[in-house]
């Protein structure tokens, strides 16, 4: 059994994509990284929707990695922005 797992963010957090990828991306190695199998945990966005005008450019995202990545980035997130906390849903593993 593997240990990917991942988190939906919330339709109306998808503006704060740009704010959770660049926290995400700021935290360091270790904390984004599962030390069982290394994968990192990455936001992943659904392909972009056409004729947007000036909205967001997708409908739907995710924070993908493992159950040991995926729980130190959230916690990290939350401690530096924790107005963020209602954009996550609930593991899916």
């Amino acid at each position: 059994m593997g240990c990917r797992a991942q988190i939906n963010i919330r339709g109306d957090c998808l503006a704060n994509i740009p704010t959770i990828q660049r926290l995400i991306e700021s935290l360091p190695k270790e904390v984004r990284t599962c030390s069982k199998c290394q994968e990192e945990a990455i936001v992943q966005v659904s392909e972009h929707l056409l004729h947007q005008d000036g909205g967001i450019p997708f409908g739907e995202a995710a924070i993908f990695g493992c159950d040991e990545s995926l729980d130190k980035v959230i916690e990290s997130v939350l401690r530096a922005q924790p107005a963020l906390g209602d954009c996550f849903e609930s593991k899916k593993s």
